[in-house]
């Protein structure tokens, strides 16, 4: 969100992938390098637990940044789900000891639906694949696999798109961000409502193995002789 503001601003940006999941760490060397050779980057954002990621920062990751030797910008902490993380997570205290860092919180609802509960949940159905990232947000991020069980974009496309056009269901997907390749972004809500989706996944799961993940999804991609569709990925055995 913070790049799409910058852009629309006409500001430049330097993007830093994160390290690979399940840490999901930020990737300080490269940051730290940045920072000491384009002297005109004015701004450093993080957000802590990331989205769709789930993870929050380390405080060393910060601190190191913050104790860059010749930088003189400002590091924002977008801290919007930090309430589901530890009681020791949030860096809000450290606002009032660096000042170039700015701290962003806001309120959130927590539905009372447990984190481990839904991992539980998740992974009995089939065609469900790992969490991946971390558990300190009111989200999970999880695979979601074709039917040689392998993580899957066209697969995450189509599910998504029954759920949201046949039951309703709105989840995100992130088949296309970083180390996210064929996740799903599920939200976390009351118990009720955590079953009810549930359900509906399991049910979605089924239809789209059964009639091919173009059912789900529309858009670009070729059509095998199972009617299956592989949009910008490989066919399982294919190299």
């Amino acid at each position: 969100m913070r790049a799409q503001e910058a852009q629309v601003n006409d500001i430049g940006v330097v993007k830093v992938p994160l390290l690979p999941a399940p840490s999901f760490k930020l990737d300080t060397e490269t940051i730290y390098n940045a920072l000491s050779e384009q002297s005109n980057i004015k701004m450093v954002c993080i957000c802590s637990p990331g989205n769709p990621t789930g993870s929050t920062v380390r405080k060393e990751d910060v601190n190191k940044i913050l104790s860059h030797s010749t930088w003189n910008g400002v590091v924002i902490l977008d801290e919007t789900s930090i309430d589901y993380s530890s009681k020791t997570a949030s860096l809000a205290k450290w606002a009032t000891e660096w000042q170039n860092l700015h701290n962003l919180q806001y309120p959130e609802p927590n539905h009372g639906g447990t984190v481990q509960s839904l991992i539980r949940d998740m992974t009995q159905i089939e065609g469900v694949g790992c969490s991946r990232g971390g558990t300190e947000a009111n989200f999970l991020l999880f695979e979601i696999l074709h039917e040689y069980g392998q993580p899957s974009n066209a697969a995450a496309c189509a599910v998504y798109g029954c759920l949201l056009r046949k039951r309703g269901i709105v989840t995100r997907f992130r088949g296309k961000d970083y180390g996210c390749h064929g996740c799903l972004r599920i939200a976390i809500g009351t118990e009720d409502e955590t079953a009810s989706f549930l359900q509906a996944l399991n049910l979605t799961l089924k239809e789209v193995h059964k009639t091919g993940f173009s059912s789900g999804a529309r858009g670009g991609g070729v059509v095998n002789g199972n009617g299956l569709n592989w949009p910008q990925e490989q066919k399982p055995g294919q190299h």
